[in-house]
């Protein structure tokens, strides 16, 4: 079983305690029988893929912003590898990672709460690159920044026995909004301290054993 394979907490990672399962966390108080709905204002969608899809959203008492990926449990089997992304990013603590917040369960869905990344996926960087520069693309001293962190996140996978499986530039996000009038961030923002490159979408990951 995954759950057995998962290496023991390490310098820099596994530090946020062992994964609870689908139910609600105490990261907002004791209200365990609250459903998703009650606790989150759902509104534009993000994003659609095989395995579900990502809605921005409001948390209702505090007002913090966030993505729900909500994922239809006849898609999921069993629910081994949904778990096993569950698992890994609720102990997952790098700059580079999805930051995962809570899991809810209701009667047709799995409901995964993270962090809100919406600078825009690093597959739209490139071709906006590629339009604006007549072929060239980004420049050399940006994509050194971009390519360090993206190398980061998954070195960080990689030392904690977690493969992704997908990576590709359309799972790889920047965290944070465009400026108004703009549909992504400039490029010279994108792998900056205000815009990290987070690695996302961990459904088809797996472990593979340290020895």
């Amino acid at each position: 079983a995954y759950r057995r394979l998962l290496p023991k907490p390490g310098p820099g990672g596994f530090t946020r305690g062992n994964f609870i399962g689908f139910r609600r966390a105490d990261r907002y108080g004791p209200a365990r029988s609250l459903s998703v709905h009650d606790l989150y204002e759902f509104s534009d969608a993000l994003g659609q893929g095989g395995f579900g899809t990502v809605h921005a959203a409001r948390h209702r008492r505090t007002g913090e912003a966030v993505a729900i990926k909500s994922v239809p449990k006849d898609k999921v089997g069993h629910g081994d590898t949904l778990m096993l992304e569950v698992e890994f990013l609720k102990v997952a603590d790098h700059p580079n990672v999805i930051r995962y917040y809570e899991a809810f369960e209701d009667s047709e869905n799995l409901h995964l709460i993270m962090e809100l990344c919406s600078g825009g996926p690093l597959s739209e960087h490139i071709k906006a690159a590629h339009d604006h520069t007549h072929g060239f693309g980004i420049i050399e001293s940006d994509l050194a920044r971009i390519m360090v962190q993206l190398l980061r996140s998954v070195a960080y996978c990689h030392a904690h026995c977690i493969v992704h499986r997908d990576l590709k530039p359309h799972n790889f996000i920047f965290g944070c909004g465009a400026p108004q009038g703009q549909s992504i961030i400039p490029i010279a923002c994108c792998g900056t301290a205000d815009a990290p490159l987070k690695l996302v979408d961990f459904g088809v990951s797996g472990v593979v054993r340290s020895d």
